[in-house]
């Protein structure tokens, strides 16, 4: 019985699934017959199948195995056919599985990086910001420098008052008006 001498069977089937994985074909034994280099040993089983489960590429990535414990009763062709048709459904689902975990994998390196790009763009955009408040602020210290040049050009450093430069400075600007309006007076 299979219970009796578990790892004799382990090793059997290890050994036919060696056999299909090299070959990469289905194979069959039955009890009435053995492999030449397991003669010594007595199979637990009557008959046992294995059908190579394959990739889209053809390679075989691993095995479907099944056994049979009735001694009266073997596998034949049409059984082998069945299993073989399940190996291709079950290659398929572990292919579509395969594609859907790499495709899940690449959603999700796509997610984090663009996650990292959101986050690189906001810490730029921060940087930005305070690049910007900052040169505001130098514009504004330049306005204000400008603002007190223009006064200490056109006033007295000791009184404030408007000095003689600004005299002339509204002067000229008035004759000019004078000169485009004939209408325009001024004293």
């Amino acid at each position: 019985s299979p219970d009796e001498q578990p790892h004799l069977i382990q090793q059997m089937e290890q050994d036919y699934i060696k056999d299909v994985i090299r070959t990469q074909r289905s194979l069959r034994f039955s009890h009435d017959e053995e492999r030449p280099r397991n003669k010594k040993r007595n199979p637990m089983f009557s008959s046992w199948l294995g059908v190579p489960l394959k990739d889209e590429d053809q390679r075989t990535i691993g095995v479907l195995c099944v056994l049979r414990y009735n001694v009266n009763d073997d596998f034949d062709d049409d059984d082998q056919k069945l299993i073989s048709y399940v190996a291709q459904q079950i290659s398929s689902s572990i292919q579509r599985k395969e594609q859907s975990q790499e495709l899940h994998d690449a959603h999700k390196e796509l997610q984090e990086a663009n996650n990292q790009l959101e986050s690189r763009v906001q810490e730029r955009t921060k940087a930005l910001s305070r690049a910007n408040e900052h040169l505001q602020q130098v514009i504004q210290e330049r306005m204000k420098i400008e603002e007190k040049l223009a006064h200490d050009a056109f006033h007295d450093s000791l009184t404030a008052l408007p000095n003689r430069s600004l005299f002339l400075d509204r002067l000229d600007k008035a004759i000019q008006n004078r000169r485009r309006n004939k209408e325009h007076t001024f004293a």
